[in-house]
């Protein structure tokens, strides 16, 4: 996923560093410092994929030069007060998102350089390196070293005090990140990345992870040499404990997934119960309507065999069987049918059925409750619940 990477830290002289040298070491290129005479030479470093020089508008011609730009930077300096500890330059260190292809990395990189430059006034020189050999082969990123005062017609003018720590400058830097993470978002959509960055810290975006700190030059070269660090005991440790995190939410994941198939399990033993209680209930009442029904057609068979005495001749209805049964349920509808309509009728099943089809259905439906109450035994579900873990 892509990872927000934005740092920044000065270049001053109190640290006895030369803006002269970083710049010559980040270009790949060969700078002589005019102030002490000392000339930087890196033509051989490899790993420099792009180098470029930002200026506002109107800035003099002088100022794309990356020797003549940097070394004008140091002897504007030496007019400070506090000369001897001057700040000459300040840098940024992003990660460009390794999801994007170069040409979109390059284009990403230039669009901030060149917010900096309309924001604070100042030159940026923008330097891309490719992944270490001995790295992750995902850290592309750019150096982006930044005047500490800004630019002119005339050259160099006042300084950019806003970004000093005494006039608020961890609330500008801030801004500054929040910055890079939405110009990088931009190209991540662009590009059809669903990843994002936050410019916010862990515990600013409500996570419980130990953050990393960025090894550096020094520190990268010694790790690589195989001497630990005190930044690499630190990230290591921090990703041990992030190990450990994560772990322990899967584990909590788990046992959830344990809760929720015993409540599943209990839910679907009480609707099985349901089910089997309903069908009971259903068996139960198919069977009553049935003898009552049958119980009837026997009432009417023997008051009609008591008519038959009293004058009524079956062989007189024309077309008649000789099946007494039937000539009984016949009278009993006819019966039915004539009896006023005030008077409330016996409830007849909603299908005319004999008693063994209804028994047979009976039977099939608690084979059916059967066949469905198996699909949701413990055994069936214990095996979701494996699935779980």
């Amino acid at each position: 996923m892509a990872i927000h990477h934005c740092s920044a830290k000065t270049i001053s002289r109190s640290s006895d560093r030369s803006v002269c040298a970083a710049a010559a070491y980040r270009s790949g290129g060969k700078i002589k410092d005019k102030r002490t005479g000392i000339i930087y030479d890196f033509t051989r470093k490899g790993g420099i994929l792009h180098s470029e020089i930002f200026v506002p508008e109107g800035s003099p011609s002088w100022t794309t030069n990356r020797a003549e730009l940097w070394n004008r930077a140091e002897q504007a300096e030496n007019k400070s007060t506090r000369r001897a500890t001057a700040t000459t330059a300040r840098e940024l260190i992003i990660a460009l998102p390794h999801e994007l292809d170069r040409d979109a990395q390059l284009n990403l990189a230039r669009e901030f350089a060149q917010y900096l430059v309309i924001t604070y006034g100042v030159a940026v020189d923008l330097c891309i390196h490719a992944p270490g050999k001995d790295g992750d082969k995902r850290n592309d990123h750019a150096h982006l070293l930044l005047t500490d005062r800004r630019i002119t017609e005339a050259g160099f003018a006042d300084k950019v005090r806003e970004l000093n720590i005494a006039n608020g400058g961890r609330e500008n830097i801030a801004s500054i990140r929040e910055q890079w993470a939405k110009i990088a978002n931009l190209f991540l959509e662009r590009a059809g990345v669903h990843a994002q960055i936050d410019h916010r810290s862990y515990k600013s975006q409500g996570i419980d992870r130990e953050a990393t700190m960025h090894l550096g030059a020094a520190a990268t070269a010694l790790e690589r040499r195989g001497e630990a660090t005190k930044r690499g005991d630190r990230n290591r440790v921090a990703r041990e404990i992030n190990a450990l995190r994560e772990e322990f939410e899967k584990m909590c994941e788990t046992m959830l997934a344990l809760e929720l198939a015993e409540t599943y399990e209990g839910k679907e033993a009480a609707e099985i119960e349901a089910i089997e209680e309903a069908d009971a209930v259903t068996i139960t009442e198919l069977i009553t309507v049935t003898r009552s029904t049958f119980a009837a057609n026997d009432a009417d068979i023997t008051k009609d065999k008591a008519s038959n005495s009293n004058g009524f001749d079956p062989a007189s209805m024309a077309g008649a069987t000789t099946d007494l049964s039937y000539q009984a349920a016949a009278l009993s509808e006819q019966r039915r049918l004539e009896q006023p309509k005030s008077v409330e009728t016996p409830k007849q099943p909603a299908t005319k059925m004999t008693l063994e089809e209804i028994i047979n259905k009976a039977k099939k439906q608690v084979s059916e409750a059967k066949e469905y109450h198996s699909l949701l035994v413990p055994g069936h579900i214990s095996r979701d619940r494996d699935r779980c873990r």
